[in-house]
């Protein structure tokens, strides 16, 4: 049972914590945890001190199953960073098993840290998992929730991770890690009473997810964690202690004029580029609307709306007026160069074609004008088209331009439009950032990523630029933030979080089970998409009892025009964020490492508008050196180091605590 129990960091409590509740356990095995965790109060700033800087940290400690109780240790448990991936086959580090895991919250941020277990016992075992409330600490005094209102407290969720099956790819095949990849976030409500099987010989992982609202009071607060084994299991209980500090400094609400806006597409009336079409997966014809709005809120909280650049009709109002209640401060409406010519891009148009297209904007223009909305509109259109598209760009969104002036327009293209082109919004593609005509474009300059950047040639190139696929490092998702930072770039766009595959059936994702039922020897070896389908129907018949390591859910995505002349090219994970769940989304990993890169983000365009060189050398610390690709195309592309990240997670809290810091100066 994992349950939380108000806690004070000190020497004697921490002392009868492994007395009493876990007699078996050796004070010596902290090896110095309880000296490090009373000097890190004793030296903390004062009270005054800390509200005004906002010190937050969160520190977790744990006792843990000594060998000396008689018997072998049969389970071992330890913390690791958000931007590390806790794979199945990963053993514990050596050293003390005691471990600290700093964390570092703003008001109106979530922040999480990983608690991994390696069970070694002969059978699998069962955890209950439990949360109760977070307690202030003030002057070294523990006071309880109770009188304090409860938005000004943090709060804590906890969710099990995942595993996915990953082929190898032709994309990317240089890249390792193929197998059991972890990335679904699954949360309590999937178990039921709470139970959750850890099959042996596995590391499994639980994301601890802490989150303070904008009113949350800057403090300190801590929790106790109680891991506790149901029979006929032995294993003694076993305590995590957390202590969250939460800053002054505020997130940027996504509302904001300020804030970094996004566009991350999430189609979910019918099947688009996959299996989209939400509506299916909960045995129904139309979405039902509490669902839907789970979706948006869940990709809202990370900051990336549920846009949809694609769209050949504008939505009903009702779904824009959700986004703008969840802090989207603009969303498109139509994909102008395609919506009026059966879905093709043309390089110039007809007049009729012009007329047709204004005409489909025309009432949900005056729609979101009456809702007091209009100046969040976009357009978009001419993705990725060469230069001999423009004089069709000019002539669509000039006729735009022309006729709803406060609708501003969005293209993605490999080359810096002219102001002719009436192009308010420039989306570059990140490898190719060209900085000196980002800086002269006459409007906002956004980045994107998507299957690309890749290694280059497919098979075989280093790997030197981020991208967010399965098999990449989770801190990479995170970096990408910081890049954008690093660069000032305006925005961000993805083409798709929830492109799954035709192989999973329009099914659900009902809980979690164990490796054996998910996949076979077979496909190992197999690099196609067919291996998904024949994996995620035979784990179906048998998704109940065995473990909590994994879903039989497909995270392939095929993509044959990405190595041309290979109709079996996929890869693993791009165009899918999120994963349907039973009971609505399911967040990823990534996603969340994704949310936390862009909250980072936040602080660094507070400060660049306050001291623009000390953003900027703060940046530096994790985007060490960034040289963009000469060109696209494989043929052309130089040796450029490409994107060089530090992915050291203390130096990127440590720079996350310095940003706070600056922040805070008067």
């Amino acid at each position: 049972m994992i349950r939380f129990v108000n806690l004070i960091y000190n020497k004697e409590i921490i002392k009868e914590a492994g007395s009493k509740n876990n007699p078996c356990c050796h004070f010596g095995h902290f090896s110095g945890a309880p000296q490090f965790v009373s000097s890190a109060i004793s030296t903390a700033p004062s009270p005054m001190s800390r509200d005004s800087l906002g010190v937050v940290a969160v520190f977790v400690g744990l006792l843990l199953v000594s060998p000396s109780c008689g018997g072998e240790k049969q389970l071992t448990a330890w913390v690791v960073p958000t931007t590390t991936a806790v794979r199945m086959s990963v053993l514990p580090p050596r050293g003390p098993l005691a471990l600290t895991a700093p964390l570092a919250l703003q008001r109106g941020e979530a922040e999480g840290t990983q608690l991994a277990l390696r069970v070694s016992a002969p059978s699998p075992v069962t955890a209950t998992v439990t949360l109760s409330n977070v307690s202030r600490v003030s002057d070294g005094t523990l006071h309880t929730k109770s009188g304090a209102p409860a938005a000004t407290m943090p709060t804590l969720r906890w969710y099990k991770v995942g595993n996915v099956w990953c082929n190898k790819s032709t994309i990317y095949g240089s890249v390792t890690g193929t197998g059991w990849q972890p990335d679904v976030l699954v949360p309590a409500e999937y178990f039921d009473n709470a139970h959750v099987i850890l099959e042996p010989n596995t590391t499994h992982a639980f994301w601890i997810d802490a989150h303070a609202t904008r009113n949350a009071t800057p403090g300190n607060y801590t929790a106790n964690v109680t891991l506790t084994f149901l029979p006929p299991s032995t294993l003694p209980p076993q305590n995590l202690v957390v202590l969250l500090t939460v800053w002054q400094v505020a997130l940027t609400p996504l509302s904001d004029a300020g804030s970094f806006p996004t566009m991350f597409n999430m189609p979910f009336r019918e099947d688009a580029d996959g299996a989209t079409d939400l509506a299916r997966y909960y045995n129904a014809s139309v979405l039902p609307q509490r669902i839907q709005q789970a979706y948006f809120d869940t990709v809202c909280d990370s900051r990336v709306p549920a846009d949809d650049p694609y769209l050949l009709r504008p939505r009903p109002l009702g779904d824009y007026k959700s986004l703008a209640a969840c802090g989207a401060r603009q969303f498109n409406l139509l994909d102008v160069s395609r919506a009026a010519t059966n879905g093709t891009v043309l390089r110039s148009y007809t007049p009729a074609q012009i007329d047709a297209t204004l005409n489909l904007l025309a009432p949900i223009v005056a729609a979101l004008d009456a809702s007091g909305l209009g100046g969040r509109a976009l357009v978009y259109g001419f993705d990725e088209r060469d230069t001999s598209y423009a004089p069709g760009i000019r002539q669509m969104f000039g006729a735009v331009k022309a006729r709803f002036p406060s609708v501003r327009t969005v293209a993605t293209l490999r080359w810096a439009p002219g102001s002719d082109l009436n192009v308010d919004v420039w989306v570059q593609l990140y490898s190719l950032w060209d900085s000196a005509a980002a800086r002269a474009f006459n409007g906002s300059t956004w980045a994107y990523h998507c299957i690309s950047p890749r290694p280059n040639p497919p098979a075989s190139g280093p790997v030197r630029f981020a991208n967010t696929f399965l098999e990449y490092p989770r801190f990479d998702a995170r970096g990408l933030g910081w890049w954008a930072g690093y660069q000032g770039v305006d925005g961000w766009l993805y083409y798709l979080v929830n492109g799954w595959s035709q192989s999973n059936q329009h099914r659900a994702i009902d809980g979690l089970t164990g490796a054996n039922t998910a996949h076979t020897p077979a496909d190992d070896q197999s690099e196609n998409e067919a291996a998904g389908a024949n994996r995620a129907g035979r784990a179906g018949a048998s998704n109940a009892g065995h473990g909590s390591c994994c879903t039989w859910f497909s995270a392939v995505r095929p993509n044959a025009k990405a190595v041309p002349g290979d109709p079996g090219a996929f890869s693993n994970g791009d165009g899918i964020f999120i994963y349907p769940g039973r009971l609505g989304p399911l967040a990823s990993t990534r996603l969340f490492n994704l949310r936390d890169g862009f909250e980072d983000l936040e602080m660094l365009r507070q400060l660049a508008r306050i001291d623009p060189d000390q953003a900027h050398a703060l940046a530096s610390k994790i985007v060490q050196d960034f040289v963009p690709e000469a060109s696209f195309e494989p043929a052309h592309r130089d040796a450029s180091p490409g994107l060089v990240l530090n992915r050291n997670h203390t130096l990127l809290e440590a720079t996350r605590h310095a940003l706070a810091a600056a922040l805070a100066k008067p």
